[in-house]
């Protein structure tokens, strides 16, 4: 049986340096009936003839020319719109995949997406992609199931588990073309600077089922000198608020409004405030009022600014933004040059950070610990190896020793009572991560002294090489000891995370129906103040977490309680080579 065909859209322009890296990526796919239609928008450059000769050794490559409006061949660049819109019109696939003209595909790409699309009779499969920049390969996931989902189901997950940026992602879908034709669905200028993300809600609009596939098959150049990153956008705000109004009628049509509301207005925050950058940055004062006065006017503005008030950080710089965008547009303008040019300073924003750090650091830290404090403690591994903080691993001896000297001086405790204001002489444990050889070596010693513990897991490292399986996890939670909570879905260092929301409520949601537990509880990856922010603190709040640990050293002291979303925790590992060296005070 001849496989269903392919058709690949690519609008072109100046893309010299690109096409032919991306065509091939198409070419040597291992499935095998696939069409290129490639759309030479008025390129002054050689991409016409890069791709003609292309087409002179491949028959699957269609090469035409983008039309202007009264459909002559364009001799002036019209736009991705039209180029997409051209090459839909003459694509003859079963299915079709729009992709840029500086982007690539896995080789496998279109064997796994259209064998899961016949399979299930799916109307679009949804997968994850990577942006590559630096010559660096970064995933960029959503924390969906691998499955079939009705498109109510899709919905409730929008702007969480499946992002904003995936949706707008042009290449990480594959389309039935019938049901964009039959509905007449075409690219829209109106939708300016993200047509890409109002294309596929219109398309989803229409679907009943999508099925969506865990693999990061699209690859997503990142260019520096791309127009979408250092040009001006014109009418940044009155052209995306209408995509973002498009997908308030997507969630509406699906019941799924209301429970995510407040996301949807953090997504009108990011516009707002990324409209304002806009007009700083590359026009003037008089630009600026222009657009403040075009926000003032949109319906649902008052209703941000007082969602943005009552819950976002005192010390949120885009709280001060979105009051001052009521109040003074004058400091307003200020504001945002400061903040412009203290993020192209990288080395402001540096010493910001290490300064907020000594800070944080000089209020927890108190010099040598107390024996009235309360202290939480943090392991990663447990080995039979020499104890080493530089790799997280501790001696199991070792550990056995700092446990028998540690129940002479406090008495242990589960981790949810351990901040109680009137208790004194406690001590909690917790391991990072979930590695192996906290079932293998520390979950016995902790049996033998009745010892509770909590393990904060890392979802993706589940059933990985040297961390916990599922079978050990499921053994430790039904014994009486331990307890697990929350160390976000895949590790990252959360100042610089594009799915941050995701991380931190996903792993919470994934955690928790897993394993039929609560989560109440959540560890900053890297847990300095150099790799979470007030960002990572506010969504850790809005999760619903009762409190969260970070990896700065200290007591629970008076001070630090109060500071129940960055709690401190003592190196566990430091400990344990104190105790191997003959000191047994705990020194921080």
């Amino acid at each position: 049986m001849e496989e269903d065909k392919v058709s690949v859209i690519i609008p072109m322009y100046q893309a010299e340096k690109y096409i032919s890296k991306t065509i091939m990526s198409i070419i040597q796919q291992s499935y095998g009936n696939v069409e290129i239609v490639c759309v030479d928008d008025a390129s002054k450059d050689q991409t016409y003839g890069i791709v003609r000769q292309l087409a002179s050794k491949f028959n699957n490559i269609k090469l035409i020319h983008n039309i202007d409006c009264n459909g002559d061949v364009a001799k002036t660049n019209q736009g991705v719109e039209r180029s997409r819109n051209i090459g839909l019109r003459t694509a003859t696939g079963k299915y079709v995949l729009f992709l840029d003209a500086d982007d690539t595909l896995d080789s496998s790409a279109f064997a796994e997406t259209v064998d899961y699309a016949n399979n299930t009779g799916a109307d679009i499969v949804l997968f994850n992609y990577s942006k590559i920049s630096d010559g660096k390969e970064i995933p960029v996931e959503s924390h969906l199931t691998e499955k079939l989902y009705t498109i109510n189901e899709l919905v409730s997950h929008l702007l969480d588990d499946l992002s904003w940026s995936s949706l707008s992602c042009i290449g990480n879908k594959l389309y039935r073309k019938d049901l964009i034709c039959n509905n007449h669905i075409e690219f829209d200028e109106e939708y300016k600077f993200n047509e890409d993300c109002a294309f596929a809600i219109m398309v989803l609009m229409v679907s009943k089922t999508i099925y969506f596939l865990g693999k990061p098959l699209y690859k997503y150049l990142i260019r520096e000198n791309s127009s979408v990153m250092s040009s001006y956008r014109e009418n940044m705000f009155s052209t995306n608020i209408k995509v973002i109004e498009l997908c308030k009628d997507l969630l509406e049509r699906n019941n799924c409004y209301e429970k995510k509301k407040t996301l949807y207005y953090d997504q009108m925050v990011s516009l707002i405030i990324n409209s304002l950058i806009n007009e700083v940055k590359y026009k003037n004062q008089y630009s600026l009022n222009a657009t403040i006065n075009c926000i003032k006017k949109y319906k649902d503005t008052p209703l941000i600014i007082q969602y943005v008030i009552d819950n976002y950080s005192f010390f949120d710089w885009k709280r001060m933004v979105i009051i001052l965008l009521n109040k003074n547009s004058k400091y307003l303008y200020f504001l945002l040059k400061i903040r412009q040019f203290y993020i192209v300073k990288n080395k402001m924003q540096k010493v910001h950070i290490l300064l907020w750090s000594k800070l944080i650091h000089h209020i927890y830290r108190n010099g040598k610990i107390g024996k009235d404090d309360n202290l939480v403690y943090m392991f990663h591994n447990i080995s039979t190896d020499v104890t080493n903080p530089l790799v997280y691993n501790s001696n199991c001896v070792s550990f056995e020793r700092f446990i028998e000297n540690e129940i002479n001086i406090r008495e242990p405790v589960n981790l949810c009572s351990i901040s109680n204001e009137n208790l004194k002489k406690k001590f909690a444990i917790t391991f990072d991560d979930g590695y192996e050889g906290v079932y293998k070596y520390a979950f016995p010693i902790l049996q033998r002294y009745n010892i509770p513990f909590t393990i904060f897991i890392t979802i993706d490292y589940i059933d990985k090489n040297n961390y916990l399986s599922n079978e050990q996890i499921v053994e430790m939670l039904n014994s009486k000891y331990c307890a697990i909570e929350s160390h976000s879905i895949t590790h990252p260092m959360l100042r610089y995370c594009d799915n941050l929301y995701s991380e931190i409520s996903g792993s919470k949601y994934q955690l928790a129906n897993k394993y039929n537990k609560s989560i109440n509880i959540f560890a900053y990856p890297y847990g300095s103040v150099l790799a979470c922010n007030q960002k990572s603190i506010y969504y850790v709040k809005r999760a619903g977490y009762k409190m969260a640990f970070s990896s700065i050293e200290g007591s629970l002291n008076h001070i630090s309680k109060k500071f129940r979303y960055f709690l401190p925790r003592i190196d566990g590992d430091l400990v344990v080579q104190n105790i191997e060296n003959g000191i047994n005070e705990v020194i921080i």
